[in-house]
């Protein structure tokens, strides 16, 4: 396991990690940092408060992401199905 410093809000954190995961870690890191350089108020917050708002913005992000991709999900499978009828239509001409 290794051993990552994080920085949120000019506060480090050790933070313990699988190897591999640094990366996305200090992808997070930059995340929750532009929620609080982009949203100042919630700096004036109890530690804890704000730590809970930057977890509402991060859920609320995943949440439009998790619906865009099922409508994403959607559209590939009315392609596809669109897809196998226009096979099936091409199948019946050459048959003729």
């Amino acid at each position: 396991m290794a051993v990552i410093k994080l920085k949120i809000d000019k506060v480090e954190y050790d933070i313990q990690c699988k190897n591999g995961e640094e990366p996305i870690l200090r992808e997070i890191e930059i995340q929750i940092n532009k929620i609080i350089s982009d949203n100042p108020d919630i700096r004036s917050l109890p530690q804890s408060k704000m730590l809970l708002m930057i977890s509402l913005f991060l859920a609320a992000d995943l949440t439009e992401l998790k619906k865009e991709i099922e409508s994403t999900k959607l559209d590939h499978e009315k392609i596809i199905s669109r897809l196998i009828s226009f096979e099936k239509f091409l199948d019946k001409i050459n048959e003729q």
